[in-house]
């Protein structure tokens, strides 16, 4: 329970400060992709408004627009969702490539390239992190059951 906070916390308070501040990088829309691909949760879109929201006040930007960039992004991610396998790596980096593409474009951000080459850099890596991570606790849940 107190991780599963943690990583909420992450989401929704250091990533937009870092994006705001320091990371011209947009891991809060990372963040929330890969969460919306591998969890297929709901509560993914709360998490999108409050980081939106919470970034829209650090970066001066009217409030609500990169709250609604997310929601509408990550609300045609759920519409693929049943024509194709979204927990995928290739679906995922697809997702990324797009919006990436998209938030660079709409909110006028510099160095497209890189940050895309980065982006999908950062969520390959946390993508083969989870895997590696459940799989050991399969596997440790196999040798512990009866």
């Amino acid at each position: 329970m107190i991780k599963r906070l943690l990583n909420i916390g992450c989401i929704i308070l250091v990533f937009p400060l870092l994006e705001g501040t320091v990371i011209s990088l947009p891991l809060s829309l990372i963040s929330l992709i890969f969460l919306s691909t591998t969890k297929k949760h709901l509560s993914v879109f709360y998490l999108a408004i409050i980081s939106g929201l919470i970034l829209d006040l650090i970066t001066l930007r009217p409030l609500g627009t990169t709250a609604i960039f997310y929601v509408l992004f990550l609300f045609l991610l759920f519409l693929y969702e049943r024509k194709y396998e979204t927990s995928t790596l290739p679906f995922i980096l697809v997702a990324v490539f797009v919006g990436v593409i998209s938030y660079s474009v709409i909110f006028n951000i510099a160095h497209l390239v890189l940050q895309i080459i980065l982006s999908m850099l950062i969520l390959t890596i946390i993508n083969t992190l989870s895997a590696k991570h459940l799989s050991k606790i399969r596997y440790d849940n196999l040798l512990t059951s009866p």
